[in-house]
């Protein structure tokens, strides 16, 4: 009931540029979670689907644990070089189309 919207707002964070370190930690540690347990249930042979986008789901293999570590290497990128900050000085914008948020000195 609660990890989906932990989900939501994790990629939503990494999405505008908002607490991305922080973010990108707790997604990464949702990954492991679920690499570790995808990989128990192949170990236990358990005849349960993903279950991911609907209710019958595919089944559990090597192509899911894949995608889930290609997934974690992206957000261990965005952890270590991250440095995009949306809403600092005009965020996504071109310099010239930015307004300075500094006063001007004299």
């Amino acid at each position: 009931m609660i990890l989906p919207w932990v989900e939501f707002f994790c990629g939503l964070f990494l999405i505008i540029g908002l607490r991305t370190r922080a973010a990108a930690v707790v997604t990464s540690l949702m990954l492991l979670m679920f690499i570790v347990m995808i990989i128990i249930n192949i170990y236990w042979e358990a005849p349960i689907t993903c279950g991911c986008f609907d209710s019958v789901g595919e089944d559990l293999g090597w192509r899911k644990i894949i995608e889930d570590v290609v997934l974690l290497a992206m957000t261990i990128h965005v952890y270590f070089f991250d440095r995009i900050f949306v809403f600092h000085g005009g965020g996504l914008l071109p310099k010239k189309f930015r307004r300075s948020v500094l006063p001007a000195t004299s």
